[in-house]
């Protein structure tokens, strides 16, 4: 477990790396729905393909991206998901978070990265069918809110 923890941690810094570098501005909407069709990946089935680690990378990667991506267009949107609309200090809140969400997602810690690993273990085996993107989603905003 140690050493696919470690493996883990690589796989996600290196993909931190990789957004630092410019992935964040390509989060439109086209890029938010070709991303969609790539990373609907449940935490159980990514945790399944442990034994095809490259298989698995480019899960988290995809994943990853995604989640970054969605979580910074719906706090970005003056709207929420069911289409009503938000008061003008919520829109400033979410800018505001979108704004840390942006730093944390490109220059996550040792610690962080190893929650978000902890974080898929977790749901993966308390509950498989949620999908990756939305736990990742769900730490980003959490690690943002602190």
């Amino acid at each position: 477990m140690n050493d696919m923890r470690t493996y883990l941690v690589t796989i996600f810094l290196s993909a931190a790396i990789f957004l630092a570098n410019g992935a964040l501005a390509a989060n439109s909407d086209q890029h938010e729905k070709e991303k969609k069709t790539r990373s609907d990946v449940t935490s159980g089935a990514y945790l399944q393909a442990a034994n095809n680690r490259a298989k698995q990378a480019e899960m988290f990667k995809d994943a990853y991206e995604t989640g970054v991506a969605r979580t910074l267009v719906g706090l970005r949107s003056p709207t929420f998901k069911d289409g009503r609309e938000k008061t003008s200090q919520r829109l400033e809140r979410d800018r505001q978070l979108a704004h840390k969400v942006e730093k944390i997602a490109g220059h996550l810690t040792d610690k962080q990265a190893g929650d978000l690993v902890n974080m898929i273990a977790e749901y993966g085996a308390a509950q498989p069918d949620t999908e990756l993107v939305d736990v990742i989603e769900g730490f980003l905003l959490t690690e943002a809110k602190k």
